[in-house]
């Protein structure tokens, strides 16, 4: 077999050498001549022979057809980009219609659970019933208190009258203390009622329960809205706000938390444990979207005021 020196004689150098002598000319031409008359009796040798001059003609030709890619892109740049302008708009398309296929998908499993939870809806009546007798109940104890916590209040709104803004600030804790204790009366009155009076004695339904410390936290709330707006009893106002203004905000403010706040603590957790996953999660994305837009009408309501 020849070597590879021996072919690489008869291919042209891959950088250029410096020029030969006519001699050298003749001497080379002569040399180069056998080796390829050898070359071509052996036939390994010229199969290899072939094989190197193949190579050599397809990288002249990946390098033609590359300066042949680059000027197109160079004089067709504006059809490049057309192109990436239509894959990226048939993504979107595509990641759209993906999004909606799941959407239309759980809408679908929704419905049918809703058509085919006859137990479950069975289950969610009940509940509702042992629910509306406490709620009737808790609520009823906590009117009742606020009215005869009403005299307080107002002997404290007029103390505040004429006093400095640090008694005005005791006047205002005392009031507040008193209302957190008219709300953790009613509540232990409900969970007394709950327990003794409704239903199985010294048993409380789950609903029950849930409502009691929705009711709780949603009461306290208020009361930390009442400390700063006291929309009824405005010589206990520490923000000097008028009386209008305060029950307004008070007003809107207190329905977002209540909304937010039984819808989370008592619709939610009642759909969930009573009919399947989908509902309570449908429920829950309805209670923070009408929370939000109630919220944002009334700062589009007020911006005048808020600038």
């Amino acid at each position: 077999l020849w070597s590879a020196d021996a072919l690489a004689q008869l291919l042209p150098p891959a950088q250029p050498q410096a020029p030969e002598t006519a001699e050298e000319q003749g001497a080379t031409g002569q040399a180069n001549a056998r080796v390829l008359a050898e070359i071509l009796q052996d036939e390994q040798a010229r199969q290899a022979l072939i094989d190197q001059l193949l190579q050599i003609a397809e990288g002249a030709g990946d390098t033609a057809a590359g300066a042949a890619a680059d000027e197109a892109a160079g004089t067709d740049g504006d059809v490049t980009i057309a192109r990436d302008v239509a894959r990226y708009t048939r993504e979107a398309a595509e990641s759209l219609g993906e999004v909606t296929g799941k959407v239309s998908g759980w809408l679908a499993r929704l419905w049918a659970s809703l058509t085919t939870s006859r137990d479950q809806l069975e289950g969610l009546g009940e509940a509702a019933l042992a629910l509306l007798g406490i709620m009737v109940a808790t609520i009823v104890i906590f009117h009742m208190l606020r009215f005869l916590a009403h005299g307080l209040f107002g002997w404290l709104a007029r103390r505040a009258r004429d006093a400095g803004w640090l008694e005005i600030a005791v006047l205002l804790v005392a009031g507040s203390l008193v209302d957190a204790l008219v709300i953790l009366l009613a509540w232990a009155g409900g969970y007394a009622l709950a327990l003794y009076g409704l239903g199985e004695f010294g048993r409380m339904d789950t609903s029950q329960s849930l409502y009691l410390n929705a009711f709780l936290l949603i009461e306290s709330s208020k009361v930390v809205l009442r400390f700063f707006l006291a929309p009824r009893y405005g010589d206990l106002r520490l923000i000097p706000v008028p009386d209008l203004l305060a029950n307004y905000w008070y007003f809107w403010l207190s329905r977002i938390i209540g909304l937010l706040g039984y819808g989370m603590l008592l619709v939610v957790p009642i759909l969930r444990f009573n009919l399947p996953r989908e509902v309570g999660l449908a429920t829950e994305y309805l209670i923070g979207a009408a929370a939000l837009a109630m919220a944002i009408v009334v700062v589009l309501q007020n911006r005048q005021g808020l600038r």
